[in-house]
This record gives structure tokens, C-alpha cells and sequence, in this order.
């Protein structure tokens, strides 16, 4: 299954940015305010990304960096089709969310619950050394998984 998490822990811009500001879901922060929800919440970190503006000084290189990012995790692999038209561009930010929408938009989820339920309607443990014990909780597991 594919992950469509950012691909790095905290990564962080030359400007001392987090560079998940980017690929926020809102460029604007003022195009989705919240309320302070309580007391050290939401934290530092994730007040910070939601602040950070996509001034065009900072925010062409910090996207320029996310593609980088982009493309040395995924080039070469399935998802790279997805994102290759980018490339001449190095539009992280929007390569990053065309992913997401691929990768978990509604087709997707559709696919990945009727394997899991094909799965969990045909697959039964019968004791042969050839579908080991392991094998079969992994499989009933993961099927679990992508129910929730």
C-alpha cells in the first residue's frame, strides 16, 4: 500500500522553515482559521507550519526542496508516473497533493477495500508449511487495516 505521508521527519528549509508549510492543505492561513482549542494545542510545530506564509521569496525554493525530496524518493518507482510531469517545473507542493488524490482519492479506496474484503471472505488458515500461521494474520491484519 502506499504511503502518502511526507516522505521526511521534519524537514527543515535552509530558512529554518518547516518545509510541510508547503504542502498544506490551505497556501492562505487566513482561508482556514481555527480557534485555539485548548492549552498548548495545537503544538509549536504544527502552529508554526499552519503560520508560515507562501511568500514567493522562501516559498519558490522551499517547493523547489520538496520536489527534491519528491523525486528522490519516488522516481523510478509506480508513483513516479503521477508526478514526473513536475519535473520541468519542480512544483513540489502540487506534485505532493496530486499524489495524495491518486494515491487516496475515492477510486483508490474503493480497490483497497474490496481486496481487503476478498481477502478476508477467501483466505483461511489450514496448517500447510506453505501459508504459515504468520503469513495468514499478516494478510487478515492488513485487511483489517485498510477497512479502518
Amino acid at each position: 500500500m502506499f504511503d502518502c505521508s511526507f516522505p521526511y521527519q521534519d524537514p527543515i528549509s535552509p530558512t529554518g522553515t518547516l518545509l510541510t508549510y508547503v504542502i498544506r492543505e490551505h497556501q492562505n492561513p487566513d482561508d482556514n482559521p481555527t480557534a485555539d482549542p485548548s492549552f498548548l494545542m495545537p503544538s509549536v510545530e504544527d502552529e508554526a507550519i499552519r503560520r508560515s506564509l507562501h511568500r514567493e521569496d522562501q516559498f519558490v525554493a522551499n517547493n523547489k526542496a520538496v520536489w527534491n525530496m519528491l523525486y528522490s524518493v519516488y522516481h523510478g518507482t509506480d508513483a513516479w508516473p503521477v508526478i514526473k510531469g513536475y519535473k520541468t517545473t519542480e512544483n513540489g507542493r502540487q506534485a505532493y497533493l496530486d499524489l495524495v488524490a491518486h494515491y487516496q482519492g475515492e477510486g483508490q479506496l474503493n480497490k483497497r477495500r474490496d481486496s481487503a474484503y476478498r481477502i478476508l471472505n477467501t483466505t483461511h488458515y489450514n496448517g500447510k508449511k506453505n501459508f504459515s500461521f504468520e503469513k495468514f494474520a499478516a494478510w487478515v491484519l492488513g485487511a483489517f487495516e485498510d477497512l479502518k
